[in-house]
């Protein structure tokens, strides 16, 4: 399996599908939960897939 990436912007659509087993075609990355007291960088990544759209939520380290 391929290396979490350390930001949002490392995630790629070739990543995305390699660790999902299925063709990503399309994303998208956006802040979530900004701005209340969540430790950390969270962000919802909507993909398209052969079976629709798909949500997952990806976690980083807190940037400096």
């Amino acid at each position: 399996m391929a290396d979490f990436p350390q930001s949002p912007d490392a995630i790629d659509a070739a990543w995305l599908s390699s660790v999902l087993g299925k063709p990503v075609s399309d994303f998208t990355i956006a802040p979530l939960g900004e701005g209340v007291g969540i430790l950390g960088l969270v962000t919802r990544v909507t993909m398209t897939t052969p079976e629709g759209t798909k949500t997952l939520i990806a976690k980083f380290q807190s940037p400096v």
